[in-house]
């Protein structure tokens, strides 16, 4: 992701959806993106709001942290871009002016619990559970749908930005 090898001017719009975050340098990547881009083309870039994925975040660092305490990390990646400000000063540092971003508050209705695990393992999350040995996986897994029993729905809120390049 941080070196397509697409050449300059390659695309009308580049699109990154919940991805940069996690790339160390991303002022970098956000310029590789918008290196590939041609003259009058669109970057749009979507990261995660704050609280997202609560409760089952909450629920599942809870039980990493009865099961492995040495797995709980101390931050999401998302959290670094989590508000429209901290996503355009991300493209500002990347010498991309004129950007726009919003903030849309969600959320998502749950299923059940087995909707919560499934959602850990389809996100970032998804590194700390490999981490487990089998007996432990199985122990969080457990703790998490149980938390999670009610199924409340999940938060979900996005920051959305977009900026077009001058011709």
């Amino acid at each position: 992701m941080r070196e397509l090898g697409y050449p300059d001017d390659a695309f009308d719009a580049v699109v990154c959806v919940f991805g940069i975050f996690f790339v160390d340098d991303m002022p970098a990547l956000a310029r590789e993106l918008w290196r590939m881009l041609r003259p009058g083309g669109v970057l749009a870039v979507t990261t995660w709001g704050p609280a997202a994925f609560e409760p089952g975040a909450t629920a599942f660092w809870d039980a990493v942290a009865r099961v492995r305490p040495d797995l709980v990390r101390s931050f999401n990646p998302w959290d670094r871009l989590a508000t429209p400000a901290e996503l355009l000063g991300l493209l500002s540092a990347a010498g991309i002016a004129d950007a726009t971003a919003e903030a849309e508050p969600d959320q998502q209705p749950v299923a059940g619990p087995g909707d919560w695990w499934a959602i850990m393992l389809g996100t970032g999350y998804r590194a700390t559970v490999d981490a487990l040995e089998p007996g432990e996986r199985a122990r969080v897994e457990e703790q998490v749908r149980a938390a999670m029993a009610d199924a409340p729905p999940m938060n979900s809120p996005a920051v959305f930005a977009s900026a077009r390049k001058r011709g």
